[in-house]
């Protein structure tokens, strides 16, 4: 077990004239081991599969043994900003996404020691309006492999399987919430190779799958944790 202990440290000035100001005590912790537990973090608002409008308050729930740091958030894999203070929070403007229906969100967290996690993805329905000839029908992406909890290495044939009631436009491969491979009218299953050569071996890694159809409706696949060896 660790044994933190804290410190009390305050600055002090003086001008030509002798004077001295002090500044406001700040309180930190001294950590006597390295912090090597990740985090754990969740969406609580908005939920999975709810229908959101106007400004969205996403709101995460992030815990740690010993501090969380930051919290940020992203929709469709980019991000929107983050929150240093619980509780963790952000100010969604759905206007701009009115031209889709379905979106993704997570969070992600770092904690003092650096060491970060990512929410389980959440999809959720702007406003609904009718698309294209009534489509309002997202697509769905399935890995087929690799299989989550799987330890894999070099170059993966990664397989998804790829629905749409009408087509699949495209779909997008995330490694961490980084866009790895970006695919025009993909067949399904979806197969192409990953070279996971550059990422750093005995950890943990997450990926997922968007899928578009010719509307902009978007479907996610679940998120996925790999180990490279």
């Amino acid at each position: 077990p660790h044994h933190d202990h804290q410190l009390l440290r305050e600055m002090a000035a003086k001008d030509k004239d002798g004077n001295i100001g002090y500044s406001t005590a700040v309180t930190f912790t001294v950590a006597d081991t390295r912090d090597i537990i990740d985090p754990v973090v969740t969406i609580v608002n908005p939920l999975g599969g709810q229908v959101v409008e106007g400004v969205v308050n996403i709101v995460a729930e992030a815990e740690d043994e010993r501090s969380i740091q930051k919290v940020a958030f992203f929709v469709n894999g980019d991000s929107l900003g983050l929150d240093t203070t619980y509780p963790y929070t952000y100010n969604w403007d759905t206007e701009n996404y009115s031209d889709s229906t379905q979106h993704v969100l997570y969070a992600k967290a770092w904690d003092g020691g650096n060491n970060t996690a990512i929410s389980p993805i959440i999809s959720v329905t702007v406003y609904p309006r009718t698309g294209e000839a009534g489509d309002n029908s997202a697509p769905t992406a399935t890995f087929l492999y690799p299989i989550s909890g799987s330890t894999i290495t070099g170059t993966v044939r990664v397989s998804v399987d790829l629905y749409d009631n009408i087509r699949v436009k495209s779909a997008e491969f995330y490694v961490d919430g980084f866009l790895v491979n970006l695919t025009a009218n993909p067949a399904s299953p979806w197969i192409f190779n990953w070279d996971t050569s550059a990422l750093a071996d005995g950890q943990q890694h997450t990926i997922y799958v968007k899928a578009f159809d010719t509307v902009g409706n978007i479907g996610t696949s679940g998120l996925l944790i790999v180990t490279i060896n």
